[in-house]
């Protein structure tokens, strides 16, 4: 992990992510899993299958905490490409995006492991999810019985 200097939390086990296909889970890199089961069933799509991620106990850098948006934009203003707005500190960015701070997040460079939020919705960030995935319990959602998907870069 690349975060050591940032301050982190402790994140809950349970994530959803969307497959985009019948077969195996496709990973991009990075990826992102969701708090939410129906946003990952939105980015699914109708032919996409939903997984449940069991991630084991991860330390990740929060993007709501103002201290840890400080660390990442090094004192330079935050540009979100989003609604290509400009804030000249982390308080004023998290004071009017604080339900969205994953565009800007990324765009400043976000360390291995972090949240971002997008509508209000916590999101986690893998950078190389491998090691976090290969350590996990992955079911297929709606399955008869409980499956183990190959994890495809």
């Amino acid at each position: 992990m690349d975060h050591d200097h940032y301050p982190e939390r402790t994140i809950p086990a349970g994530w959803w992510f969307h497959g985009q296909e019948e077969g195996d889970i496709l990973l991009d890199f990075p990826l992102f899993l969701s708090s939410s089961e129906s946003e990952a069933r939105g980015y699914a799509g109708p032919d996409g299958r939903l997984f449940r991620i069991w991630v084991p106990e991860l330390c990740v850098v929060d993007t709501l905490d103002v201290e840890a948006v400080r660390l990442l934009s090094r004192g330079r203003p935050i540009h979100d490409p989003y609604d290509d707005q400009v804030y000249d500190t982390a308080e004023e960015f998290l004071n009017a995006c604080s339900s969205d701070t994953w565009e800007a997040m990324e765009a400043l460079g976000l360390p291995s492991e972090a949240l971002v939020y997008e509508g209000g919705i916590q999101n986690l960030y893998l950078r190389n999810p491998q090691e976090v995935l290969d350590a996990a319990r992955i079911e297929l959602v709606g399955a008869e019985r409980e499956e183990t998907a190959l994890l495809t870069p």
